[in-house]
């Protein structure tokens, strides 16, 4: 049986553009730090995406039941 896609439609606008990087870097835990940080010592400017605002979010996201009192 074939499956069917689907697609979403989107008037066309006019996006502003924030910033010009090489190198995006989607999530914040410590391999995709490891990986800006190692890419920014090789001279690539890189812009890393999170779905939190801080970094390390699966070293400090863990600990999040301990502090639920606080």
């Amino acid at each position: 049986m074939k499956q069917e896609m689907t697609y979403c439609g989107l008037p066309a606008r006019d996006l502003p553009v924030i910033g010009t990087v090489d190198l995006i870097v989607a999530g914040a835990s410590l391999g995709g730090i490891a990986a800006a940080l190692s890419a920014a010592r090789l001279g690539v400017n890189v812009f890393v995406v999170s779905y939190q605002p801080y970094l390390g979010e699966d070293i400090c996201g863990s600990y999040w039941h301990l502090f639920e009192d606080v």
